[in-house]
């Protein structure tokens, strides 16, 4: 009796581990619903970009979500750095993918003391599901292990992923874990909105550019259930130097706001809160 009590507890278990995961694309949607505010590499004015002190910078000013980018050392840790060169943003040189991730610990970004790359595991372990972490494939190489990272940490309810207009780096993703959130950037060619719109749940976000942010675009993205994302220094000459553009994305119903100016888009989006 105490045997058979035992499966049926664990079959519960497993089916209550599916529902969980199988609700994480929805949890994830809701939670970044517009209006919300995404730190572009942490908070890049306020700290080292791609810093767990950016990051920590951008929550406290009260992002809603984290941007960051992903490569992959040559031992195949994914790790949060920009550039694809190590000499662009820090005292080491070469290739990320040349280097092992001990290599790439040793590295410190220039004009710091002591803040270095760190790997897609340390910010996971940073972020506990208190924010949620956007991070872009900067090259195929990152998808694998950077979803296994996700898996790890069951972190599928708080992580999305940038496929960026590549179709094959959506594809292995959603491939590898079909709960895992994903982002594409759609092109200017309407059949592109179309692919992106016909996706099932997990291409949930779909990034606008000026050529194609029109109100039928993004019309045509909350009826199919999928929210939309753009760069706010778009709309700013500067990179928004003296301050956020949120406003100017959700005055037109854009979900999310990636800024470079995270307290002043959150004090903007203040305004457009139900």
């Amino acid at each position: 009796m105490r045997h058979a009590r035992l499966i049926v507890f664990l079959s519960l278990v497993s089916i209550n581990s599916y529902a969980d995961s199988a609700n994480s694309i929805q949890i994830l949607k809701d939670r970044i619903k517009g209006p919300s505010v995404g730190a572009h590499q942490g908070d890049v004015f306020a700290a080292t970009p791609n810093t767990i002190a950016a990051f920590e910078s951008g929550r406290l000013a009260g992002a809603n979500i984290i941007e960051t980018d992903l490569h992959v050392s040559k031992d195949g840790v994914p790790v949060v750095y920009h550039n694809e060169n190590l000499q662009d943003k820090t005292n080491c040189s070469g290739r990320v993918g040349d280097k092992t991730f001990a290599e790439i610990k040793s590295c410190v970004f220039l004009n710091t003391k002591d803040q270095k790359i760190p790997s897609f595991e340390e910010i996971l372990i940073w972020s506990h599901g208190r924010v949620v972490i956007n991070a872009e494939f900067k090259d195929g190489a990152a998808i694998e292990s950077a979803v296994a990272v996700v898996q790890k940490y069951s972190a599928q309810s708080w992580v999305y992923f940038q496929a960026k207009n590549n179709r094959e780096y959506y594809n292995r993703a959603h491939h590898l874990d079909p709960n895992i959130v994903l982002l594409y950037v759609i092109s200017s060619d309407e059949a592109d909105l179309q692919w992106a719109l016909s996706q099932v749940e997990s291409l949930a976000i779909i990034e606008l550019h000026e050529e194609n942010r029109k109100a039928s675009v993004i019309q045509a993205i909350h009826k199919a259930g999928k929210l939309a994302s753009e760069d706010s220094w778009h709309f700013s000459s500067f990179k928004e130097l003296f301050g956020a553009a949120c406003d100017r994305l959700f005055e037109l119903g854009i979900d999310i706001a990636i800024t470079n100016r995270t307290k002043s888009c959150v004090q903007q989006k203040v305004s457009f809160e139900p």
